[in-house]
Formats: structure tokens, sequence, C-alpha cells
């Protein structure tokens, strides 16, 4: 479990680390501000400054000595299964104190932080995005369908029938559903 779990951990550190620089870029674009912050938060918390090269002893000491206390408890009660991940403006947890525009922006963020990874990596991403305009004021909503103009496939759901797609220098093809009827 203990060489299992430090190449989730190694995996998770590299991946929170390669997305953090873009969500706070995109959080910005977004409208949430300039401080955004993406980190890892390891369970326990002292395997956060562990090496990647020591995780595993490390993992394999605090689980032989959580042992009686998981067998009590009848779980495991820290490990990379309880790890999480910090997303927020500045120190301020948008999971947690985000207003839901606030949390709807940072997921955004997250997910073309997502996005510009996948390119970087060479794959295309075809983007579905179900409803995501609801929340969000129009500076953001404008930022947000500014950000979507790139060469990927895009599917964006609205039931708002004010919802702009102005500023898409790419051709847009935008299909209405009225009485179960779809027209292009």
């Amino acid at each position: 479990m203990a060489a299992h779990g430090a190449r989730v951990v190694a995996a998770r550190r590299g991946v929170v680390a390669t997305l953090a620089p873009r969500y706070a870029f995109w959080l910005e674009r977004l409208g949430g501000g300039p401080t955004g912050t993406l980190r890892w938060e390891a369970s326990p918390g002292e395997l956060a400054a562990v090496p990647d090269d020591d995780l595993e002893d490390r993992l394999r000491e605090r689980l032989e000595a959580q042992r009686p206390r998981d067998l009590a408890a009848g779980l495991t009660t820290s490990g990379p299964h309880r790890d999480d991940v910090f997303i927020g403006a500045g120190e301020r947890d948008l999971r947690r104190l985000g207003s839901q525009g606030e949390q709807r922006t940072a997921a955004l963020a997250m997910l073309l932080a997502h996005r510009d990874q996948m390119r970087g990596a060479g794959a295309g991403p075809i983007l579905l995005l179900d409803d995501v305009l609801s929340e969000l004021d129009p500076e953001r909503r404008a930022a947000l369908v500014a950000a979507l103009d790139g060469e990927e496939q895009v599917v964006l759901t609205s039931a708002d029938p004010a919802a702009s797609l102005s500023g898409v220098s790419r051709e847009v093809t935008i299909f209405q559903v009225h009485d179960g009827v779809c027209t292009a």
C-alpha cells in the first residue's frame, strides 16, 4: 500500500504543480482576482515536505504507526486516499467560502488549466460545458466566451436566451430547443 500510495502522491504533486500557474492565470482572466492558489494538501500533513524518493518509507511508517487506530476505526485514517487539493483565491478557500459565482469561476479556471495542460501534451480536448454561464456576471461571461475561442470543439449549453457569444472569431452553430424540437 505504501509503494502504490507513494506513486499516487508523487503524481498528484506533479499535476498540481503543473496546473497551479495556469489556474492562477485563468482565475484572474475570468475575473476571480490575481491571487489564484492551487496546492496539494497531504494526509497526513507532514508528508507534504517529504521528498518523492522518501515518500514510500515515510508513508509505510505512518501506516504502521496508525494501524491500531485504523483497525479500531475500521478504516484507514490517513494516506493518499484522504489527500485534498486547496482551490482558492489567496488563502481564501473558495470551496468553502466562495459564492456560487466564485466557485463556478474557480471550477472554470481549473477546467481551462487542464485544457492548457492537454494542449501542451499535443491533445485537443472537446469541452462540454453545461449551463456554466448561469451564475456568472456579464463580465465573467464575456471573459469565458473569449477563453473558449480556440482550436477545440466546444459544446456550451445555456438556458438563458440572452447568453451572448459576441466576440467569438470562429464559426458558431447555435441550436435551439423549443417544445422538444431542436433547430440550428
